[in-house]
């Protein structure tokens, strides 16, 4: 769910970003407000799930390093790949693609729509496992 969140703003800040043309203060503001009220959930569910002291107590398992380099280097490949997507793709779009402010907006819900397939990797992985999974998901 965590790489979906990019998808999932951009699909709900476009159409008010629309509303809001001209208005960036506005919008701006409704930004900011959004990301308070999503903090403050985050700190409520983590100290809701916060471990008894006993059971911090005994410590973290030990990670295992080598194991985890292919995912480490994955999804350090796959976020470079995105940052440059979401940071310059509509700029790209407009310049070499030719599409106005609106259509580019559009586009750009549309990019953050389907972002939100991110969501059911956990679920593809946990059926088809790693590799399929990657295949299927990373097109």
């Amino acid at each position: 769910m965590v790489n979906a969140g990019t998808g999932l703003g951009v699909a709900l800040a476009g159409p008010l970003a629309l509303v809001l043309t001209g208005s960036w203060r506005v919008a701006w503001l409704c930004f900011a407000l959004l990301t308070v009220l999503a903090t403050v959930a985050t700190l409520r569910a983590a100290a809701a799930d916060d471990p008894p002291p006993a059971a911090r107590a005994t410590g973290p398992a030990p990670v295992p390093w080598r194991r985890l380099r292919p995912a480490i280097a994955a999804a350090l490949l796959a976020g470079a790949g995105s940052a440059a997507v979401w940071t310059f793709g509509r700029d790209l779009v407009v310049t070499d693609g030719g599409l106005g402010a609106g259509q580019s907006t559009a586009f750009w819900i549309l990019l953050g729509a389907a972002g939100i397939t991110g969501s059911v990797a956990g679920d593809a992985v946990q059926r088809w496992g790693v590799p399929r999974s990657w295949t299927a998901l990373a097109r």
